[in-house]
C-alpha cells in the first residue's frame, strides 16, 4: 500500500472519529436533557429513609393506635405496607379496635360505609381476617350497595379498594335488607357513571384532584382488563389531574395547596406505575414526589406549607410515599396485599445508617434555581419541634380532608 493510500484511510479515521463524538456528544446532551427535566431526582435509598424516618416518629407519636380515620386505620396500613412495625404495636391497634367492634355491636356505622372499608384494608394489611373479627364479619355490610353509596361516590371507591384488597368474595348482606347487592362490577359502574364530563370525579358539583385520584386508584385495578370503559374512563382522569397540577408539582383543594391532595394523586399514578419524571405530571421541571416533600419535615408532614406537624398529613403523605417506594421497587401494590406483613422493630441506629445511605447516593440535580430552593427546603431538619403544637385548619378544610376515610 502506498503512501497515498495511508493519508487517505487516516483522514478516514479522522473524520470518523469527529463524527463519532459528535454523535456521543449528541447522545450525552440527550440524557443530560431528560436527566434535568423533572426537578431534582430523589434516590430510592433516600426515599426508604424518609419512610423509616415516618415509621419511627409515627410510633412514637401514636402510641395508641385507634379506631379512627386519625391515628388508626390509615396510621397501621402506612406502616403495615413499608413494613417497619412491631407485633406489639400492631396488637394494641386490634385490641383498641375489638373494643369498639364489641361496644358497637358490630355496627360501625349506619350511615358512613367507608368506616367498614377502611377497617377491611387495614385489617388485611396485617393478615388478619375481617370476615370473622371477634366473631363480625366487617365485609358483609359492603354487599348492601343502596347503603354504601349513602355518602357519595367515596363509598363506592373505598368498597372496590377494600374487596380487591384480597380479592375478597362479597358475602350475603343482612337477611333484613332489601335494596341492591352489591357486585364488583356495580361498583365499578357506579364510579364511571358519576364521573363528570372534563374527567374528574366529585364530592358536590365541582371536579376535585382528590377525590379524583381516588377513583383512579380504585379503577387501576381493572385498567387492562377487558372492559375497556374503565381505561377510557382512567385515561380521562390523568389529564384531568395532569392540567390541575401546579407549578410546584403539588396539588390544591379549594385553591388551596395542600399535603394530602398531592398526597392522593401520587398514590394514584403509582398505581398505574406511571414514572415519576411522565410528562404529564411535570410543571416547572418538578414532580408530584417534589410536590409532596414540600409538606415534609423530619419524619412528619403538614397539612400546608411551612405549617405544623398534621396528623391526617402525616397518614396520607407516608402512605403515598409508601405507595411510590412499592411501585419503585416493582412490589406488590400499595392495596394488594397478596404478599402480607413484614416486621421490623424501628431504632435510631438503623436510621442513621440508613441516612448514611442515603447521603453516598448521587441525585441528579436540575438547573433551574427554582427547584433548588424547593430541594432544599425539602431536606432541611424540621423547624417543628416533636411537642410543637399540631398545625390547625379551617372548618372548610377540614371537612375537605373527611373524604379520605
Amino acid at each position: 500500500m502506498d503512501g497515498r493510500s495511508n493519508v487517505g484511510i487516516k483522514k478516514a479515521e479522522k473524520v470518523f472519529c469527529m463524527v463519532l463524538a459528535m454523535l456521543m456528544a449528541m447522545l450525552m446532551a440527550m440524557v443530560i436533557t431528560i436527566n434535568v427535566s423533572a426537578g431534582e431526582s430523589i434516590s430510592k435509598a433516600k426515599i426508604d429513609e424518609y419512610l423509616y424516618t415516618i415509621a419511627y416518629s409515627q410510633q412514637e407519636q401514636v402510641k395508641e393506635p385507634i379506631y379512627g380515620s386519625i391515628d388508626g386505620e390509615w396510621n397501621i396500613i402506612g406502616l403495615a405496607r413499608y413494613g417497619a412495625v412491631t407485633k406489639d404495636y400492631i396488637s394494641k391497634y386490634k385490641e383498641n379496635l375489638l373494643k369498639e367492634v364489641k361496644a358497637k355491636d358490630g355496627v360501625l356505622s349506619t350511615r358512613k360505609y367507608t368506616e367498614y372499608s377502611r377497617v377491611v384494608i387495614a385489617l388485611t394489611s396485617i393478615d388478619e381476617n375481617p370476615t370473622n373479627f371477634g366473631g363480625y364479619n366487617l365485609l358483609k355490610p359492603l354487599a348492601e350497595f343502596d347503603n354504601v353509596n349513602k355518602q357519595g361516590i367515596n363509598g363506592s371507591i373505598y368498597a372496590l379498594i377494600a374487596i380487591h384488597s384480597s380479592n375478597y368474595k362479597i358475602p350475603k348482606p343482612d337477611k333484613n335488607y332489601t335494596g341492591e347487592v352489591t357486585t364488583v362490577k356495580k361498583l365499578i359502574e357506579y364510579i364511571i357513571k358519576n364521573q363528570n364530563s372534563d374527567g374528574g370525579w366529585s364530592m358536590a358539583d365541582k371536579s376535585e384532584c382528590d377525590i379524583t385520584a381516588m377513583a383512579v386508584q380504585a379503577l387501576s385495578f381493572y385498567y387492562t382488563g377487558s372492559d375497556k370503559s374503565v381505561k377510557k374512563s382512567v385515561d380521562k382522569a390523568l389529564k384531568f389531574l395532569s392540567r390541575q397540577q401546579n407549578n410546584d408539582g403539588g396539588y390544591s383543594a379549594e385553591g388551596i395547596s395542600n399535603c394530602e391532595s398531592t398526597a392522593q394523586v401520587l398514590m394514584a399514578i403509582s398505581a398505574l406505575n406511571i414514572n415519576i419524571e411522565d410528562s404529564r405530571f411535570v410543571k416547572n421541571g418538578n414532580t408530584v414526589l417534589n410536590g409532596l416533600l414540600d409538606y415534609y419535615s423530619n419524619g412528619k408532614f403538614s397539612h400546608t406549607k411551612n405549617g405544623g406537624y398534621n396528623h391526617m398529613a402525616t397518614e396520607q403523605g407516608f402512605c403515598a410515599l409508601t405507595a411510590y417506594y412499592r411501585s419503585l421497587t416493582i412490589m406488590n401494590g400499595f392495596y394488594d396485599m397478596a404478599d402480607g406483613i413484614s416486621y421490623q422493630k424501628v431504632s435510631k441506629k438503623v436510621l442513621e445508617k440508613k441516612k448514611t445511605a442515603a447521603s453516598k447516593t448521587k441525585t441528579t440535580k436540575t438547573v433551574k434555581k427554582t427547584t433548588k430552593k424547593s430541594t432544599k427546603k425539602n431536606t432541611s431538619k424540621s423547624t417543628v419541634s416533636d411537642k410543637d403544637k399540631e398545625e390547625t385548619t379551617s372548618v372548610k378544610n377540614n371537612k375537605k380532608k373527611q373524604q379520605f376515610k
